[in-house]
């Protein structure tokens, strides 16, 4: 007879049967997405950034890399915090260790260089994996080939073939979040081609993607880059007959809460290192 499945007892955290946790893989995903973003806005630091030193001055880049690192402490059960559905088990280091190396194996794939040795620490094995992911990126970026040339389109591939492959954007898996501080800000804004919905709003994010910021190059899922590209053709309307109306008479509406509702996924699924401001005005839109 199978083992008879056991409540957690009062004030411990419940071990999830199986020989794979959703919740830590969700965590780890987190986590990697954020080294990703934090290595792709800064190609030249190192593969493995170094420790954070007290009391001396850090910069946006250090700040993003202890939240980052605080998270992973966390995920270990490493000081004090909250028990994690995951804490009861033996096992933690090694499925988190499983999960980065199923990121690294396919990114590995996607690049003809040569492959860095592999750490038997975590953070290590987080932040080597992130370079790699982002160097993939980088060179997609230099060859533009299609859509898929940014870091969205890099990400989409690297993630394929993982268990639940969203994991890292999937509410119903909610157990933490980086709380990496803001930094870079973005405001929305239709010039009435088939090109950007996205601006920078600051310095950072100009200096990152300049002044239009391509939705396909954002640490999010394809699929929201595709309705973002949906969005700013519908606006657009129809190239060929410039005179022809945007929208049908009752058509308005619909597309404005479509938008709306897409920038709010964006704010969701950029975490809080992104500031998404709604400037379009599309009340002015006659």
């Amino acid at each position: 007879m199978p083992p008879r499945a056991r409540l957690p007892l009062p004030g411990r955290s419940a071990r999830l049967p199986g020989s794979r946790d959703r919740y830590l893989d969700a965590a780890v995903d987190r986590v990697l997405v954020a080294a990703i973003d934090i290595a792709d806005a800064c190609p030249d630091g190192p593969t493995v950034p170094p420790a954070l030193v007290p009391g001396r001055a850090a910069g946006p880049t250090e700040l993003d890399v202890a939240a980052v690192r605080t998270v992973l402490d966390a995920i270990l059960m490493r000081g004090w915090g909250p028990p994690l559905p995951w804490h009861g088990r033996m096992d933690v280091e090694q499925l988190a260790l499983a999960r980065v190396a199923r990121w690294r194996d396919t990114a590995q794939l996607l690049v003809a260089a040569t492959r860095p040795g592999r750490s038997g620490a975590l953070d290590d094995e987080v932040w080597t994996t992130a370079r790699l992911v982002a160097g993939i990126a980088a060179e997609a970026r230099e060859e533009r080939v299609d859509e898929r040339s940014g870091l969205a389109g890099v990400l989409d591939r690297v993630r394929r073939g993982l268990e639940e492959p969203d994991a890292a954007w999937d509410d119903s898996l909610m157990t933490v979040v980086v709380v990496r501080p803001p930094r870079f800000r973005l405001r929305t804004g239709f010039d009435g081609r088939p090109g950007h919905l996205l601006w920078a709003a600051n310095p950072a994010t100009a200096a990152r993607w300049g002044r239009p910021v391509d939705h396909f190059d954002l640490p999010v899922p394809l699929p929201l880059a595709r309705h973002v590209q949906d969005l700013v053709a519908r606006y657009a309307g129809d190239p060929s007959d410039p005179g022809a109306p945007r929208f049908a008479p009752d058509g308005f509406a619909a597309f404005r809460e479509d938008y709306l509702m897409t920038v709010d996924e964006l704010r969701r699924v950029l975490g809080p290192a992104y500031v998404v401001e709604e400037r379009a005005g599309l009340g002015a839109i006659v």
